[in-house]
């Protein structure tokens, strides 16, 4: 394979070399040399056996996730958007803030469990109530539940140094005509002349081994059993890849479950407690009202905002010449610890 690209991995302390096939566009880490005796810990890897503690700027991306709805809607995508029965049993890898999985928890009555090593994933957890085997998949106790009707793996399969075991492991995870649901950051937007920022958001030499191709992936999948792939390209230069096992057609879509809409809003409610949970269900409620023109639902949605935050960070709607005020004071607050981050 060509020789593509050359990036230093802060956390692994190693160099890194991407190297970019010519048949099938994907773009690898093919050499790993060190720089230094001993390596930084990656902590987004150590997971369980890192410190159970986040930095300030950690903790504010963990924020932006959750309060700003960041990733809800691609989380319940396969539960949401594909036409299929919905799913009884449901692996999430990689589950993250595991809204899927808490959707198809309260929404669809169906079992989940995600398996995380991560801290957002623990946090998740704890605060909306789904079961998380902290580790990697294969895992022992994932196959207590299998086989499931529906595996999820968002952004996941870019992290793996030998993706066919993860697909053959899928595969004998789920049922006959179980769906497999994948999203990962697609080759084909990326090449020599691609800004550095752009170019170090898609390989992320500290995380990421193989960057995919929406061709790259779909051969992948044929060779473990997924014959027939359902590619989908987004506006973020990430791909979606779905497929199910032992089918010769592709699974069809339809438009979002207007449950998921139920789902936001009574989460919202029950969920009146935690800030940053709250304050999610509430942005992912007000976008599609304001788009709709929903202007009853619209102002339901914000009586519940002015509750959450009234209660959590001190902060009345109607009073505007004290939000201009809260607003002045995030420039000198880096962190934006004093509001949520869908005030500014």
């Amino acid at each position: 394979m060509p020789f593509f690209v050359r990036l230093i991995s802060p956390q692994e302390g190693a160099i890194r070399d991407y190297h970019h096939c010519t048949t099938c566009n994907s773009i690898a880490v093919t050499s790993d040399i060190p720089v230094e005796e001993t390596p930084q810990p990656n902590m987004a890897a150590a997971g369980a056996n890192a410190a159970e503690t986040l930095s300030p700027s950690a903790l504010l991306g963990q924020r932006h996730m959750i309060e700003l709805g960041t990733n809800f809607t691609v989380q319940t995508f396969a539960v949401t958007q594909v036409r299929r029965p919905p799913p009884k049993r449901l692996l999430d890898i990689g589950c993250g803030l595991g809204v899927g999985l808490d959707y198809a928890r309260h929404a669809l009555s169906c079992d989940v469990v995600g398996i995380d090593p991560g801290l957002l994933a623990l946090r998740s957890a704890e605060a909306l109530g789904f079961p998380l085997i902290r580790g990697y998949f294969p895992h022992e106790d994932a196959r207590l539940g299998a086989p499931f009707d529906c595996i999820e793996g968002w952004e996941v399969i870019e992290h793996i140094d030998t993706p066919m075991d993860f697909l053959e492991a899928a595969r004998e995870s789920l049922i006959d005509g179980g769906l497999l649901a994948l999203s990962t950051p697609n080759a084909d937007t990326i090449n020599r002349d691609t800004p550095l920022s752009a170019l170090l958001s898609a390989l992320s030499p500290d995380e990421h081994r193989i960057i995919f191709s929406p061709h790259g992936l779909s051969a992948l999948l044929t060779r473990a059993g997924f014959p027939a792939a359902r590619l989908l390209q987004d506006k973020r230069g990430h791909f979606f890849a779905l497929a199910l096992r032992n089918a010769s057609e592709p699974p069809s879509l339809q438009p979002p479950a207007d449950s998921l809409l139920n789902y936001y809003r009574e989460r919202s409610e029950q969920l009146a407690h935690d800030a940053h949970f709250s304050t999610g269900f509430l942005t992912k409620l007000t976008v599609p009202c304001l788009a709709a023109g929903n202007w009853p639902d619209l102002r339901k949605t914000l009586i519940g905002a002015d509750r959450i935050l009234k209660a959590h960070w001190g902060i009345d709607l109607e009073d505007r010449p004290a939000i201009k005020a809260r607003l002045a004071r995030t420039e000198d607050d880096r962190y934006l610890t004093d509001v949520p981050l869908t005030l500014p």
